[in-house]
């Protein structure tokens, strides 16, 4: 997965007829060999994935769900995304260091 990502690094933001990104057909196809591996990498290639509805206005964490596999997985990368995007946001804007440390306590 990582080898054709590397070689193709927008392959992981272009969906299907069906609005799906390659992170939904992960979660809905793959089994649990390399799903930790290869969802850690979609995640990495384009995190907003995670968020995304497909045609049916379901997420990859509704897929992974159904199926029962992987949902903690999931949860932890989308914690960490929507961290990672928060955090940018606000470096963005010049928030001081203690206004981020104080939205962060009514946060956790």
């Amino acid at each position: 997965m990582q080898h054709l990502l590397d070689k193709f690094p927008g392959a992981a933001k272009h969906t299907d007829r069906r609005g799906e990104y390659p992170l939904h057909l992960l979660c809905g196809k793959v089994g649990t060999a390399h799903l930790e591996t290869w969802i850690t990498g979609l995640v990495d290639a384009h995190p907003s994935a995670l968020f995304l509805e497909n045609h049916n206005g379901k997420i990859p964490l509704d897929i992974l769900r159904k199926r029962g596999l992987g949902e903690a997985l999931l949860k932890e990368r989308m914690s960490r995304a929507l961290w990672g995007a928060l955090r940018k946001e606000l470096e963005k804007h010049r928030i001081p260091r203690d206004v981020f440390d104080y939205i962060l306590t009514f946060a956790l």
